[in-house]
């Protein structure tokens, strides 16, 4: 799933004519940690999959329902957790994320 994140993030690169300068300004990291990665020279993080969906302008969600999330064991609670609340029918009427809120504050 790395080669796919990374395929996916030089597409989009691409798509918008961008520079990876550019992808790492909208994104809050460094130019150079967005060189490793991207030169497949630094493990993928949840991290950063959130912060490229950040950058694109793409729901996190997109991320996982894509596959793009790293197969890792860090990542499987939250590929798990986000897939069951997308797995909640509709009419609930409330989002993933407002879901998410809701659980959280009943600790």
């Amino acid at each position: 799933m790395t080669n796919d994140l990374i395929t996916w993030v030089n597409q989009e690169i691409l798509k918008r004519g961008w520079s990876r300068r550019e992808v790492a300004r909208k994104c809050g990291m460094s130019h150079g940690n967005i060189n490793l990665i991207l030169n497949e020279n630094h493990p993928v993080s949840l991290k950063f999959c959130l912060q490229m969906a950040k950058a694109f302008n793409r729901p996190d969600i997109e991320m996982i329902t894509l596959g793009l999330l790293p197969n890792t064991a860090e990542n499987e609670p939250y590929k798990q957790a986000i897939l069951t609340l997308t797995n909640i029918p509709n009419t609930t009427k409330l989002s993933p994320l407002e879901l998410i809120s809701i659980f959280a504050s009943k600790k």
